[in-house]
């Protein structure tokens, strides 16, 4: 008999809020903005949301065995707390499991966005006796990572932030690179090197209109393309590199607004470096992320298992 749970996605722009069932089926979902209300009335527009679903589907919110959530981090997910100034203004710290499980009198769970992610594409892509790599490359880049069904952590509570490991010395500075430092402090960090913003930046910077222009120009055989097409190509493979001798990966998957353009484009790059110094690196399997089967609330509901 399936069960139903009350599952959240919330990121800086929006929230999609669904009934999803323990086969992975999401039987309804609404979104709305994130930051149009106060952090305490979306608790309230949220819960709303869930009620009016169930009663489309002739249950009531206490039947739902619990509420999964997972949110653009950082979050702690050991002590339920938002840790996000950077794209959530007014949330940091804020303790979203203790207020939905005192409004909703349900068990209520949080993950990382990329986490939460990484869970539901290894459920639907039938991985989870895998040892899986997700990175997602948007705004930032968010990394995550599954062995034996369990997701990899810091401690604490925390996810570690791969998307920061430094990929070049910060002393390694030509025309090619961030002029600009990340947030983390560091210039020649993944994110700030390849995330969706940090590859338009760049672009922009060496007189392209963005990162779209310039690889157009590159798939034309344009020569002013070449040098930070090859660039970007070797710190692909450097993360990937980094990453793939850390964690020993059977499985990668590439998700985010960046990889539904330049997804071939990555994947090339990254065989290159799955098919070297095998004794080092597994065999990859590499495969892209799917967001039409919102793997995010499927990843919600697989927080209680």
């Amino acid at each position: 008999m399936n069960t139903y749970y009350g599952t959240i996605d919330i990121g800086g722009t929006k929230i999609m809020a669904g009934i999803t069932d323990s086969d992975g089926q999401i039987k309804s979902w609404e979104t709305f903005p994130t930051l149009e209300l106060e952090v305490s009335q979306t608790m309230d527009r949220i819960l709303s949301s869930l009620t009016h679903q169930c009663e489309q589907l002739s249950i009531s919110l206490s039947c739902l065995k619990g509420i999964g959530i997972v949110c653009a981090g950082p979050v702690d997910s050991e002590h339920g707390t938002v840790e996000n100034p950077y794209t959530l203004p007014g949330w940091d710290h804020y303790p979203i499991v203790q207020v939905l499980q005192e409004r909703s009198h349900l068990p209520v769970l949080l993950e990382n966005d990329v986490n939460g992610a990484l869970l539901g594409e290894a459920f639907i892509k039938q991985l989870t006796d895998k040892r899986v790599l997700m990175i997602a490359f948007g705004t930032g880049i968010g990394c995550s990572f599954l062995a034996d069904g369990k997701l990899f952590r810091a401690g604490s509570g925390y996810h570690p932030e791969l998307g920061h490991i430094l990929i070049a010395p910060d002393s390694d500075h030509t025309s090619l690179n961030p002029p600009e430092p990340c947030y983390c402090g560091r210039r020649n960090c993944f994110e700030n090197l390849w995330s969706g913003t940090a590859l338009h930046h760049r672009a922009k910077t060496l007189g392209f209109h963005d990162f779209n222009d310039l690889y157009d120009r590159w798939t034309k055989k344009k020569p002013d393309a070449a040098a930070f097409i090859q660039q970007i190509r070797s710190e692909l493979q450097t993360a990937i590199w980094t990453l793939s001798i850390t964690f020993k990966p059977e499985v990668i998957i590439l998700g985010g607004g960046v990889m539904k353009s330049y997804f071939s484009f990555a994947k090339d790059a990254i065989s290159e470096v799955n098919g070297s110094f095998t004794d080092f690196i597994p065999v990859h399997e590499i495969l892209q992320a799917d967001p039409e089967k919102n793997p995010a609330l499927v990843g919600a509901m697989r927080l209680f298992f």
